[in-house]
């Protein structure tokens, strides 16, 4: 989608597996009233993936991962990524 060799920047960036299971971690977040798209945006986030690299593993655009953000940061109260991700490892 945004060129050549995005599969070798996919692999560097996001893991292949999380230490939660991925079920087992969007349940846990559907407490929090997060969507399961929302929810599985934030177990990247917290893998320390870019919006470029969330888009390209979710097959979305940027922009739209940011509109997620957005919405997702107003619904837990957090003001970006580092408070994002400290949460989220204070509920797993």
């Amino acid at each position: 989608m945004l060129g050549q060799g995005c599969d070798t920047y996919e692999r560097l960036v996001l893991p292949s597996s999380f230490p939660v299971g991925e079920e087992l971690f969007a349940v846990e977040f559907e407490a929090l009233a997060l969507t399961r798209r929302e929810a599985e945006i934030v177990r990247l986030v917290t893998t320390g993936a870019s919006n470029v690299a969330i888009a390209l593993s979710l097959e979305i655009s940027p922009g739209t991962v940011k509109k997620h953000l957005d919405n997702i940061y107003a619904k837990l109260g957090v003001s970006g990524r580092g408070a994002l991700t400290a949460l989220v490892l204070d509920i797993v």
